[in-house]
C-alpha cells in the first residue's frame, strides 16, 4: 500500500463484538510490515423471554500530557448476569448492547501510561426496558509526575456453601489525586498506575454472607517506580460460621430485702454502670483503642428486679449504687471484670434494709462478702469526705479571676482530689490515677507546669466534672489539650476551666480567640478544596470544630475512623496533635462533602449543629 496514514475498520454486525490489536491505525513507510489483527467476539444469543435492558459504552480520551492514544486502542470488558463477558474495542461514539436485567459491570484492560475512571452508570444493576450510559475515560499520565503500578489480586473461599466468584466483587482503588476507581475483582489482578508518595487504599464493598481480609499491600505510601506492589483481598463464605461481635451483654438485677419494713423498693435506688462502648462495627473500634480515644460509658439508671441489659464493648466494666443510709448494700460476683466476645454476665445489687435505731445493720458495703464499689473494675477503699468549699486550684494566694462564671462545675477542678470526688459522690482509684497519671495526662500538659496546676489537670482527666463523666478520660485530656492548642497556655484557673468543660460538653468557649479561627483557614481548604464561607452552615460548624475542638455529645467512631483516613490521604499521617484531632473531627461531624470520604457522613451534623457562642446554637 502506499505510504501515509491509514486506518483498519470493519463494518459492524450485531450479532459480534469486534477488537482490533496491533498496528490497525496509523502511518506505514516505505518498505514497512505491519500487522493488524481483527477479532470478532460473537455475542451471547439472549432467549426472547428473558428481560433485558440496553447499555451504551462510550470510550473518551483525553491526551493533555502529550500520548496520542485514540478510542479504539483501548480494550473493554463487560460482563453482565446470566451471559460470558464480552470483550470490545472502546469507541468514541459509543458501543451499544443488549444485556439481561440484573448486575452488570464495565471494566478496561489496563492501558499503560493512561489513568481511567468510570461513570457512575458503568456498574448497576439493569432494569427491564431501561437503557443506560457508561462513559470509561482515560487520561495520560504526566511524565514529569512520579508513579507506580498496583496490582489488586482477588481470592474467594468458598467452604461454607458459598458460591460467589471474584468478578461478583465490587472493589474500589482510593489514591493521591486521582478519583476514585471502581472495579471488579479478578482472581489473576488487576494493575493500575497512580501517583507515587502519596496514598493509596483497596477497600471493597460489603457483603452479607462473606468476610473479607486485606494483604499488608492494601494501603501505604507507594513509592516511585514501584511495579511489584500486590494487594490481594481475599472473601471467605460465613455460612456456618459467626466471628466474634467484639461486644457482651450486662444485666443488672436488682434486689431489696426488708428485714425492717422499710418501705423502698428496687426503683427507689439509682445505680451507675460504667463500661467500654459497644463498638458500631469492629473496624472502627479496633482503630479508635489504637489512637487512645475509646473511652468508658457511665449509665444512670433505676433499679429492677427483672434486670435491665446493657450492651457493652469487650473490656472492663463495674456497677456501683449510689448510698443509702438505711441499706446495707452487697454485690455479686459479675458486678465488676471483664466483658469478652459474645459474653454474657449478670450482677445482682442487693439491699437490706437496717433497723430504724441504725443499730446492727453494719457497714453499707458490707452483707454478703460483695466487693467495694470503683470505677471501671478497680477495688478502692470507701472515701468518706464532706462537701468541701469550693477552690480553684488550691493555690491559696491566687486571686480570684475576673470573668462571668456561666459553669459552676469550674469551682470544682482543683488540686485537691477529695474536693473533685465530694462533688462527684465517688470513691477514689488510686490504680487508675497512677495509670492515666502516667501515660496520658504527660501528653497534654507541658513539662514546666506547677506541681498544682498538674494536680488539677490530672484530677479533671481522671474524674470529670459531673457534665463530662461520660467522656472518659482520653476525651477530657483532649479537650484539655484544644484547649492549649486554641489559647497557647494551661487552664490555671476557674475562667479557663470554664472554657474547657464548654469544649468538652459540645459548647463553645466563653472566650473566642480570633486569631485561632483565622488560622484554621488554612487547614479547612486544605481539607475540602476550596475558601471557607461563613454563610454556609455546615461550613460554619466544620470552622468553629476546628478552631475550638468541641466535642460531639455522641460519639460515632466509624466516622471518626473514615474522617481519620481522609486526613492520611491529605497529609500522609494519622492525626496525632490536638489541632489535627480538630480537623478530624470536623471532617467526621460537620455533614460537609468531602470527594475522598467513602461514607456519607452528612447526618452527623445534627449530633453538633446546637454548639453556638455561650450556647446560641451556630444554626441561628
Amino acid at each position: 500500500m502506499e505510504q501515509g496514514a491509514y486506518k483498519v475498520t470493519e463494518d459492524a454486525d450485531e450479532g459480534y463484538a469486534t477488537t482490533y490489536a496491533g498496528d490497525c491505525e496509523g502511518t506505514i513507510t516505505a518498505g514497512q510490515n505491519l500487522t493488524c489483527t481483527v477479532t470478532n467476539n460473537d455475542l451471547p444469543i439472549i432467549p426472547s423471554d428473558v428481560a433485558t435492558g440496553t447499555i451504551r459504552i462510550i470510550k473518551n480520551v483525553v491526551n493533555d500530557h502529550g500520548a496520542t492514544s485514540t478510542a479504539q486502542d483501548f480494550t473493554l470488558t463487560l460482563s453482565a448476569s446470566g451471559t460470558n463477558p464480552i470483550n470490545f474495542t472502546g469507541n468514541a461514539s459509543g458501543t451499544e448492547f443488549v444485556i439481561p436485567v440484573g448486575a452488570y459491570t464495565v471494566i478496561e484492560q489496563t492501558a499503560a501510561g493512561y489513568t481511567a475512571t468510570y461513570s457512575e452508570d458503568c456498574s448497576g444493576i439493569m432494569a427491564a426496558g431501561s437503557s443506560t450510559v457508561c462513559t470509561v475515560t482515560n487520561d495520560d499520565i504526566d511524565t514529569s509526575i512520579a508513579t507506580g503500578t498496583i496490582t489488586i489480586i482477588k481470592q474467594v473461599i468458598n467452604d461454607n456453601e458459598g458460591q460467589s466468584s471474584p468478578e461478583d466483587f465490587s472493589l474500589t482503588l482510593n489514591a493521591s489525586n486521582t478519583e476514585p476507581i471502581i472495579f471488579n475483582g479478578n482472581a489473576s489482578g488487576t494493575s493500575f498506575v497512580i501517583e507515587a508518595g502519596g496514598y493509596y487504599e483497596v477497600t471493597e464493598d460489603a457483603y452479607e454472607d462473606y468476610t473479607a481480609s486485606y494483604s499488608e499491600g492494601c494501603s501505604g505510601i507507594l513509592e516511585a517506580g514501584t511495579t511489584s506492589t500486590v494487594c490481594t483481598v481475599t472473601n471467605n463464605d460465613n455460612y456456618n460460621e459467626q466471628p466474634p461481635s467484639n461486644r457482651g451483654k450486662l444485666i443488672v438485677v436488682k434486689k431489696v430485702v426488708h428485714s425492717y419494713s422499710r418501705p423502698e423498693n428496687a426503683s427507689d435506688f439509682t445505680l451507675r454502670a460504667t463500661y467500654m462502648p459497644a463498638p458500631n462495627d469492629d473496624t472502627a473500634y479496633a482503630f479508635a483503642k489504637v489512637m487512645d480515644i475509646v473511652t468508658s460509658t457511665t449509665s444512670v439508671f433505676r433499679g429492677n428486679e427483672t434486670g435491665t441489659e446493657f450492651e457493652v464493648g469487650v473490656g472492663p466494666y463495674s456497677v456501683t449504687e449510689d448510698a443509702n443510709p438505711y441499706y446495707n448494700t452487697a454485690y455479686s460476683e459479675g458486678c465488676r471484670g471483664n466483658i469478652v466476645s459474645d459474653m454474657t454476665v449478670t450482677c445482682t445489687v442487693t439491699n437490706t434494709d437496717k433497723p430504724s435505731s441504725g443499730g446492727g445493720g453494719g457497714s453499707s458495703s458490707g452483707g454478703g462478702g460483695g466487693w467495694s464499689p470503683g470505677i471501671l473494675g478497680s477495688t478502692p477503699a470507701p472515701t468518706a469526705v464532706p462537701q468541701p468549699t469550693p477552690r480553684v486550684l488550691g493555690a491559696e494566694d491566687e486571686e480570684a479571676p475576673l470573668c462571668i462564671l456561666t459553669e459552676a462545675e469550674a469551682l470544682y477542678v482543683t488540686s485537691d482530689v477529695r474536693t473533685i470526688l465530694g462533688h462527684l459522690g465517688v470513691n477514689r482509684n488510686e490504680a487508675m490515677e497512677e495509670k492515666y497519671n502516667k501515660e496520658l495526662t504527660p501528653r497534654v500538659v507541658p513539662a514546666d507546669i506547677s506541681p498544682e496546676h498538674l494536680a488539677a489537670i490530672q484530677n479533671f482527666v481522671n474524674y470529670g466534672t459531673k457534665s463530662n463523666v461520660r467522656l472518659g478520660q482520653g476525651e477530657r485530656a483532649g479537650a484539655v489539650n484544644s484547649f492549649r492548642a486554641i489559647y497557647k497556655r494551661i487552664p490555671a484557673n476557674e475562667c479557663d476551666w470554664q472554657n474547657v468543660i464548654k469544649i468538652a460538653d459540645t459548647k463553645m468557649p466563653y472566650d473566642l480567640n480570633a486569631g485561632r479561627e483565622e488560622e484554621v483557614l488554612k487547614t479547612f481548604k486544605e481539607i475540602y478544596g476550596y475558601d471557607y464561607d461563613s454563610n454556609n452552615l455546615l461550613e460554619r460548624i466544620a470552622h468553629k470544630v476546628m478552631s475550638y475542638g468541641v466535642r460531639p455529645q455522641i460519639r460515632d467512631l466509624d466516622a471518626e475512623y473514615t474522617a481519620a483516613k481522609v486526613f492520611y490521604r491529605i497529609y500522609g499521617k494519622f492525626p496525632t496533635t490536638a489541632s489535627e484531632w480538630d480537623a478530624n473531627r470536623a471532617l467526621a461531624y460537620s455533614g460537609i462533602p468531602q470527594k475522598w470520604l467513602t461514607k456519607d457522613l452528612t447526618k452527623n451534623a445534627s449530633l453538633i449543629t446546637n454548639i453556638g457562642t455561650n450556647n446560641t446554637p451556630i444554626s441561628r
